[in-house]
């Protein structure tokens, strides 16, 4: 009777596995390069890519594009493999590296069921973060505004943790009434925007601010990520109403007239 050790299993298992998990030599871990003319740590090596290339509701996968191409311009270590499956850790292999800016837009656009009249939901536009499974060790994190403040410390602390990250912000009408003598603001959302995070800078107003990779027509943009404070002030039983989206962890990205670019959650790849 043949014999098979345990020794031998083991043997074979390590071969299976590494026959099957090929990956592309480089390294496991992104980090920012200080920059002193941008007084700031920023990922040099994030691609700047254009969504109205292919439509104008396609910034979500503009972004979640650039977002990887951090990783993949940085030189992190990613499996290769034949499948070509969004659930198989070899689509970044084979469905981003050596593509056009174009094809990796179409490509992370059929995986989040972009339309070029609808756009992105916002449970697709979380599905970035799966593409951790394509790097060894990494890790895939979202973080929504009504778990988390988004500010300017956050971007920055999930920096120095060598996490790449897109963020989405919704278009939320600011609309404000007096009610009994008192104001009362609520906000409605209609429609959002998804960008990419590049690093963070500091200056002498603000302190930490971040940099901001738009698809919409592929611009460099210093933020400020605000803190929306409470602006009623109608109070029912000693309790003061609060219209705000994420309450007390509301944040914006900018103000446009009436409306206010809330933060509405970040999705991204921690390699390490």
């Amino acid at each position: 009777m043949k014999t098979f050790t345990l020794a031998s299993f083991t043997i074979v298992l390590t071969l299976v596995l590494s026959s099957s998990l090929q990956v592309a030599e480089a390294a496991n871990r992104l980090y920012c390069t200080w920059s002193s003319s941008a007084n700031g740590c920023l990922y040099k090596d994030m691609k700047l890519y254009n969504q109205r290339l292919v439509s104008d509701m396609h910034c979500a996968p503009t972004s979640a594009a650039m977002g990887l191409s951090a990783l993949t311009y940085g030189g992190i270590s990613y499996y290769t493999g034949s499948s070509t499956s969004a659930s198989d850790p070899y689509w970044t292999y084979n469905k981003f590296v050596y593509k056009s800016e174009i094809d990796r837009i179409k490509n992370f656009a059929s995986v989040m069921n972009t339309s070029s009249t609808d756009g992105t939901s916002g449970s697709n536009v979380k599905k970035f973060h799966d593409r951790e499974r394509d790097f060894p060790g990494a890790s895939g994190y979202v973080n929504n505004a009504g778990d988390y403040s988004i500010n300017n410390t956050f971007v920055r602390s999930k920096v120095w943790n060598s996490e790449v990250q897109i963020l989405t912000y919704g278009h939320y009408k600011e609309s404000c009434s007096n009610i009994l003598g008192a104001k009362v603001c609520t906000y409605d959302r209609d429609g959002g925007h998804v960008i990419a995070l590049n690093g963070y800078y500091y200056d002498n107003n603000n302190g930490v601010n971040v940099t901001t990779f738009d698809p919409w027509g592929a611009v460099v943009k210093n933020r400020t990520l605000t803190y929306l404070s409470n602006l009623s002030t109608l109070s029912i039983l000693g309790i003061r109403i609060d219209g705000r989206t994420y309450g007390s962890k509301t944040h914006y990205v900018y103000r446009s007239d009436d409306r206010v670019k809330i933060i509405d959650h970040t999705n991204g790849i921690q390699s390490r």
